[in-house]
């Protein structure tokens, strides 16, 4: 039961950080978005060169998202069945 009980805990406290992680990827597409709107209109090229640059920081991020994701998931599944890594699996 112990166990069980920390195994819920990290799960939930993994799946805290990935929900922190996607708001603050939901704020960075959000402001690279508006960015987007302001280059259009003013046409200044730091604005250009800074969503470039911000956008490769915005797909490196929804990358590790994913991953984590993934990894929680199949810790997930290892976990409920009876396995101590995904490796065993």
């Amino acid at each position: 039961m112990k166990d069980n009980q920390h195994i819920v805990t990290a799960f939930d406290d993994d799946l805290s950080e990935l929900n922190i992680s996607l708001q603050n990827l939901g704020k960075m597409a959000i402001t690279q978005f508006e960015l987007s709107i302001d280059a259009l209109a003013t046409q200044h090229q730091n604005t250009l060169d800074k969503i470039i640059k911000d956008d490769v920081k915005l797909c490196c991020h929804r990358h590790r998202d994913k991953e984590f994701l993934n990894v929680l998931i199949g810790n997930f599944n290892a976990d409920r069945h009876g396995h101590n890594n995904i490796a065993s699996i």
